[in-house]
């Protein structure tokens, strides 16, 4: 398979297509500066995946991202891209493979972007038809040049992107494009985009859908096909709806004790029935050595502990741990005292937080 660099320098093999992209952003949409936003664009049909690079210029940032147009579909039941025939498709999650694996599609914008100045950043999404895991990591990553490839055998980059799909919002429709938006304030020199899984599983949240038995990781992984992706300068006269799909910190960052709940109403909006202790003691004594919560009582969970001062000390969910052992992200006892609690569970919409001390 060639790599990245082969793949941007063969798209010099077709001056004229790459007139045509330049023409068909001028006419589409003068100031887009993302070249073949809706993948329509191609040097060949794609006849099977892992072919993104034959939508030019879009190529793998790390392999294996696809490419579907003239009749090849991701599947037969799902609709054509959202505006047209081409679209692509990465992978966000594949809990059976022994590392995070992600795959990146990217390609250099028309231009670099400027010091100083706030743009705004739309692309759409929707869960494959035969996948049954949602996720909420997806975003666009502006860089200098393409981004070096992940450290060690990872596949994954674990960064803050300037555009991110907001925390809990599950993006869960097979049917339905979602729309992914925001705004940033560009560091200048920017020049190329990265879309895809910006999340490590410890940081993502993952909802099993219905009609997928938990037993069979190996096929139900999440996976989205991506169409029209836009980028321009941010104009105050611009209707910009992204309140659905805004970043938004899960640090709730209250201070004095009181943490605010990081999740949006139309997601999570009632109280979860379970019971939580007050007290725990990881001294190995048999007694409250674990804070952890029953799966027959919630199918898929994520936990936040935040210290007196609203700063997050350890999170994790269900499909990574059974519960709070005392001990912060780095596995790092914590000093005795009060904590804070929050519990989310997107399959049941519902929360849980409050006050557990740490004792030794």
């Amino acid at each position: 398979m060639p790599n990245k660099y082969t793949i941007f320098n063969s798209m010099f093999k077709y001056p004229l297509l790459v007139i045509a992209i330049l023409m068909f952003r001028i006419s589409g949409s003068s100031q887009n500066l993302v070249p073949n936003p809706s993948f329509e664009i191609y040097s060949q049909c794609p006849t099977s995946d892992n072919q993104i690079d034959r939508a030019v210029p879009w190529m793998d940032v790390t392999p294996t991202s696809d490419y579907y147009n003239c009749n090849y579909e991701a599947e037969s039941q799902c609709p054509h891209g959202r505006t047209g025939n081409g679209y692509a498709g990465v992978s966000v999650y594949r809990p059976s493979w022994s590392v995070p694996y992600r795959e990146y599609i990217g390609t250099f914008l028309t231009s670099p972007l400027i010091a100083g100045t706030e743009y705004y950043c739309e692309f759409w999404v929707k869960l494959e038809c035969d996948k049954c895991w949602a996720s909420d990591a997806l975003g666009a990553w502006f860089t200098n040049g393409i981004p070096p490839d992940p450290p060690g055998v990872q596949m994954l980059f674990n960064t803050v992107p300037q555009i991110l799909n907001q925390q809990y919002r599950m993006l869960d429709q097979r049917s339905d494009w979602m729309k992914i938006c925001g705004t940033f304030v560009a560091n200048g020199g920017e020049n190329f985009i990265t879309i895809g899984s910006f999340k490590d599983d410890n940081y993502s949240t993952f909802v099993q859908l219905s009609g997928c038995p938990y037993q069979n990781y190996g096929v139900h992984w999440s996976y989205y096909l991506i169409d029209d992706v836009e980028l321009v300068p941010y104009d105050t006269t611009m209707v910009v709806d992204c309140i659905d799909s805004a970043y938004s910190n899960p640090n709730p960052g209250g201070g004095n004790g009181t943490p605010v709940t990081p999740y949006p109403d139309y997601s999570i909006d009632h109280e979860c029935d379970i019971w939580i202790p007050n007290t725990l003691s990881p001294n190995a004594d048999g007694l409250n050595d674990a804070f952890s919560i029953s799966t027959d009582t919630l199918e898929y969970w994520s936990i936040f502990i935040y210290n007196r001062w609203g700063e997050t000390v350890f999170s994790g969910n269900s499909k990574i741990i059974s519960g709070w052992n005392g001990k912060n992200d780095k596995g790092e006892p914590l000093v005795q005292g009060t904590y804070f609690y929050l519990i989310l569970s997107p399959n049941e919409k519902c929360y849980k937080k409050g006050i557990i001390t740490l004792f030794e």
